[in-house]
């Protein structure tokens, strides 16, 4: 097959030859049918035989230089070959034409070039010659638009190898690093004059059990007991709820900026926002585990490498829980535990530490932000790496020297850089509505109405005892039902404490007015 390039070169050199034929045919037809002998396009028909046998001398050309003799084409290329061979033949027969057309300068000059022209190309000719050339019109425009969309195809091709090759050299290159950290490593413990200090027995070479055990020290020095407390007590999601996020949002639906579109493109914040309750940190850890959000990144992600991470600010819980410092060290630990050839390049100092160490060192670091920050914006920083994290419950934030307009910045700024996604969720407090206004959002109470009145139907209605009762007041049930849904106001944390509620006065026996007295005292207020 034809270079795409190549195609397209040999296409454009006939596309011209036919263009220059038309208007030689042209001028043809309108010189025989005049009266007078005139033409508006002929003045000199030694110019015109130049350009035609310069037209076809570069067509021969390149027909000589695309096509090797011997090589079998497919049937594109063959079919353009053949139309070369026509355009070809046609401007022989045209140049023999023409040269008949050498006449004397003199008074019947105009007389006798018509004369000729009708003699050499009669009406007829000149139409079958007109059509011939209509047909390798249209035939090139076919050609033309194949090598466009080849070209085309050929330049993505190329693009996407390129990437993928950077992402692999930029593995090679950090496996080089960790090499050349080792040796220089042994060569500095080696340093002095013999005997001035003992032989670390580890600098000397790499060992890939050493090497495991100071990753091990540097991730367990990352890690905290309360890591993953909050993420394991957020209650998963009920089943065949918040489906409706990885679908298109609906007319009908308050407005919402669509998730999936921002999943799969460039777009670097996502802010779910909702009233205390409405189950933002029940939806984020759906997000986070559900297998349709890392499937809709890969638009995005491309062929480097997707990691996924989460964090969940807890002001019930330990400081690391509700500070920057905490988030940093679990994401990192989180990331690197997935990487953990990296380590070496992301955190240099504390590595150096932990591999030329003895055996009985312990390390014993006090992270702090002015460490954490530059190691993760050095993992952010690898080619070849994309990362989108979803961090919930930024209201629950709490640092003594920064504001929560602090860590919605540090967000915002840290979404500016390359290769990096995020989606976070908080009440709708006004800090973050002015720090999130420009980018994509949802308002989590609007959306949940028919999740709310699934889990409704599934704990309550489905309940032995409430068909039991339904078969003797229907009418209430159904108002209980309809009124639960309608109280909640897209709290599904209310929902969960009313049901709950009505679980236990199933369990007591509770007659239906009894079941619905319980739902109207509750309060819906759970500020």
């Amino acid at each position: 097959m034809l270079e795409p390039l190549t195609a397209f070169s040999l296409a454009g050199t006939v596309v011209q030859f036919v263009d220059f034929s038309c208007k030689i045919f042209s001028t043809a037809k309108e010189l025989s049918q005049s009266k007078n002998g005139t033409s508006e396009e002929i003045y000199n028909h030694e110019v015109i035989t130049r350009d035609l046998l310069g037209m076809s001398e570069k067509l021969e050309t390149s027909v000589q230089e695309d096509f090797v003799e011997g090589v079998s084409y497919g049937g594109s290329d063959q079919a353009l070959k053949k139309l070369c061979e026509g355009c070809q033949s046609l401007s022989k027969t045209m140049l023999k034409r023409l040269e008949k057309l050498k006449i004397q300068d003199g008074a019947g000059k105009r007389t006798t070039l018509k004369q000729a022209v009708k003699t050499m190309w009669s009406q007829k000719e000149i139409g079958q010659i007109a059509a011939q050339l209509a047909t390798y019109q249209r035939q090139m425009e076919t050609h033309v638009l194949v090598a466009f969309n080849v070209f085309d195809s050929a330049i993505n091709a190329q693009t996407l190898e390129i990437t993928t090759l950077h992402a692999e050299t930029q593995n090679i290159v950090i496996n080089e690093h960790e090499r050349t950290r080792t040796v220089l490593l042994a060569a500095v413990e080696n340093i002095g004059p013999k005997g001035s200090r003992p032989s670390n027995p580890r600098t000397m070479y790499q060992s890939p059990e050493l090497v495991q055990q100071a990753q091990s020290r540097i991730l367990r020095s990352l890690r905290y007991s309360s890591i993953s407390e909050r993420y394991e007590q957020v209650p998963k999601a009920h089943s065949s709820t918040f489906e409706w996020i990885f679908e298109d949002p609906n007319e009908g639906d308050r407005p919402w900026s669509n998730f999936k579109n921002w999943l799969e493109s460039g777009d670097t914040i996502y802010w779910l926002n909702g009233k205390a309750g409405s189950g933002k940190s029940t939806l984020m850890k759906y997000l986070y585990g559900h297998s349709r959000t890392r499937e809709l990144l890969k638009p995005w992600s491309g062929p480097l490498a997707l990691h996924v991470a989460a964090f969940f600010f807890w002001s019930s819980g330990t400081s690391e829980q509700k500070s920057l410092v905490g988030l940093l060290r679990a994401l990192l630990h989180e990331l690197l535990s997935k990487h953990k050839d990296h380590i070496s390049i992301v955190l240099p100092e504390q590595w150096m530490d932990e591999y030329a160490g003895s055996e009985e060192e312990t390390w014993d670091h006090q992270w702090t932000l002015e460490k954490l920050i530059p190691a993760f914006h050095k993992f952010r920083s690898l080619i070849g790496l994309k990362i989108c994290l979803f961090v919930d419950g930024l209201d629950e934030y709490e640092c003594p020297d920064e504001s929560h307009a602090d860590i919605a910045s540090f967000f915002v700024d840290l979404a500016g850089s390359s290769g990096i996604k995020i989606c976070l969720s908080s009440r709708p407090w006004l800090v973050f509505e002015k720090a999130f206004r420009p980018f994509p959002s949802l308002r989590l109470q609007d959306l949940t109405s028919n999740d709310i009145a699934k889990y409704v139907h599934d704990k309550v209605a489905d309940h032995e005892r409430m068909k039991d009762l339904r078969s003797f007041d229907s009418e209430d049930a159904g108002q209980l039902a309809s009124e639960i849904v309608a109280k909640a106001s897209g709290v599904f944390l209310w929902v969960t404490l009313v049901v709950k509620s009505l679980l236990n006065g199933f369990t007591n026996r509770d007659r239906m007015h009894d079941l619905l007295k319980r739902v109207r005292a509750f309060p819906t207020d759970l500020e």
